[in-house]
C-alpha cells in the first residue's frame, strides 16, 4: 500500500456510484466538451489548444499545450461510446 503513494502522491477517493446509461452519456459529453472542439471544417483543431492573442496555438519547446489540464479529463472503460465531434456538446447535465 505504501508503494502506491510513491507512484501517485495526491489524495483521491475511489467510490462507486449507480448511474443510468443516460447519466453516463451526459457526463462523458460534458467531459469531452472540455478537451475536444466541435469540428466545423478540415482546418479546425480537434483538441482544444491553448491559443495566443493571434488565435494560433501557443507552442513552447516545440509542443502545443491543451487549454485545460489533462488530469482533469474523465473517460470510461468497458463501454462502447462514440464522440461525434461534428455536433456541439450537449448542455444541461
Amino acid at each position: 500500500m505504501g508503494d502506491m503513494f510513491k507512484l501517485y502522491r495526491y489524495e483521491n477517493m475511489l467510490y462507486t456510484m449507480t448511474m443510468t446509461g443516460e447519466e453516463i452519456r451526459k457526463y462523458l459529453e460534458f467531459s469531452y466538451s472540455e478537451w475536444l472542439n466541435t469540428m466545423k471544417g478540415a482546418d479546425d483543431f480537434l483538441l482544444k489548444l491553448r491559443l495566443g492573442k493571434d488565435g494560433k496555438p501557443v507552442i513552447t519547446n516545440g509542443k502545443a499545450w491543451l487549454r485545460n489540464q489533462s488530469y482533469n479529463f474523465d473517460s470510461a472503460t468497458g463501454i462502447d461510446y462514440v464522440v461525434d465531434v461534428s455536433k456541439p456538446e450537449e448542455r444541461g447535465l
